[in-house]
């Protein structure tokens, strides 16, 4: 038997110990069941009232301080999954990968990796990045370090002030693409000067040097941690830096869509249906905008309907501007060439020769083709000049074609 003392209040008054027997079984059932729960709970509720951070690099490292290199602020940045103007599938899929990622520290022991995960926002800006960032760490409570890698010098000091952050944290390198000798080739590795005083402006951190400690020995120093970069131009990256057990999950922001402008009118406008959303949902088809630039069109109003006519009229002028552009793209831009299906008569079967409009004005005068044989029609008909014209030069028996480059218009055909 044990005894159990029971402290009561009543009405602010402390009463008595009470004594109370305990069988064998009431304690194996507390110790084993109740305690641990308690310990669970208060643990997730210390979670809960937890104050996230956000760290920088301070300034006082690069005057030489010794000591923890980051700063902090407190993180109290509102969006959540339930704010992202994301779709519902792609926010299930990430939610369900953190969670597993979470409860699954056995599991990356056994099979003899590191606890850390890492995550590849790419797309175009204003998409939405930095807001699923703090969405993560409001869902898992998790504090940021955002690490600018052009704030550092050497790969040892990259090292540094990484294995001095906090397990149960996200580090971010926001626009990867951007930082100096990390994309497209790996650099060369440089001896580290002597003393600091030698450093110069240059940039010394390498590819590698970040590696080593994302996937490398120095990834297993620490637990529990998040690594996310982000980008604007994912085909400017090094292939290494994306493989999995880097990049394990690469996620495409995009642009607004019609499930992410709903839930921005729901978050802006408090509505979640109107006769102007079939409008909005159609243009967005056939432009392309940012759920940044939604958002920034239903600031403007208040009132439902006239917000909604604000960002109508936005698309309209979008949809317009872009069409003007790409009318005047294609009238600088050069004609592509026609491709023609000829056979080369006695020539090897899948050889391809190309002929310019200069050279064709010499197979003409070669073979003695009058003006009038050659028909000068408008330049949107040029494949159909060039095919008449190749035609009649292979009823010659003069020259051998195949392909041609109609990069001039058939109007700047000139005989004389």
């Amino acid at each position: 038997m044990i005894k159990v003392w029971l402290k009561e209040v009543i009405a602010g008054c402390l009463l008595k110990p009470a004594e109370f027997p305990v069988s064998q079984f009431t304690r194996n059932c507390i110790i084993g069941e109740y305690l641990p729960y308690v310990l669970e709970r208060s643990k997730a509720v210390e979670v809960e009232k937890k104050t996230l951070k956000l760290f920088m690099l301070g300034n006082d490292r690069m005057m030489g301080h010794r000591g923890n290199p980051w700063q902090s602020v407190n993180l109290d940045h509102p969006a959540t999954f339930d704010t992202l103007a994301m779709d519902t599938d792609d926010k299930k899929m990430i939610i369900n990968d953190l969670e597993n990622f979470v409860r699954r520290k056995e599991l990356y022991r056994k099979v003899g990796k590191a606890w850390k995960r890492g995550y590849l926002l790419f797309g175009p800006p204003g998409t939405g990045k930095s807001s699923l960032i703090a969405a993560i760490a409001n869902y898992l409570k998790f504090d940021i370090y955002d690490l600018e890698l052009t704030d550092i010098r050497t790969n040892s000091d990259l090292r540094r002030d990484l294995i001095s952050t906090a397990n149960q944290s996200i580090l971010v390198v926001e626009d990867i693409d951007c930082s100096i000798e990390l994309t497209n080739n790996r650099p060369k590795a440089s001896r580290a000067p002597m003393h600091p005083h030698q450093y110069g402006q240059e940039n010394r951190v390498t590819l590698s040097g970040l590696l080593n400690f994302i996937d490398g020995l120095w990834s297993s120093c620490g637990d529990e941690r998040i690594i996310v970069f982000t980008t604007n131009h994912k085909d400017k990256l090094d292939p290494a830096l994306l493989r999995p057990g880097r990049m394990d999950v690469h996620i495409y922001m995009s642009y607004c869509t019609p499930c992410g402008f709903k839930l921005l009118a729901s978050n802006y406008l408090g509505i979640t249906d109107h006769p102007l959303f079939l409008v909005v949902e159609q243009l967005m088809k056939v432009t392309k905008v940012t759920p940044a630039e939604v958002g920034e069109q239903l600031l403007k109003n208040g009132e439902p309907e006239t917000a909604l006519e604000g960002l109508i009229e936005f698309l309209e002028e979008k949809k317009k501007n872009v069409e003007f552009e790409n009318h005047k793209s294609n009238q600088q831009a050069p004609e592509a060439a026609v491709p023609l299906e000829l056979e080369e008569e006695g020539g090897n079967e899948g050889e391809t020769n190309v002929i310019s409009l200069e050279a064709i004005k010499d197979l003409v005068k070669m073979n003695k083709v009058s003006l009038d044989e050659v028909q000068v029609i408008k330049k949107d008909e040029a494949g159909i000049i060039l095919r008449g014209l190749i035609q009649l030069l292979l009823e010659k028996k003069e020259t051998q074609v195949l392909k041609i480059d109609s990069g001039s218009s058939a109007e700047k055909l000139s005989l004389t």
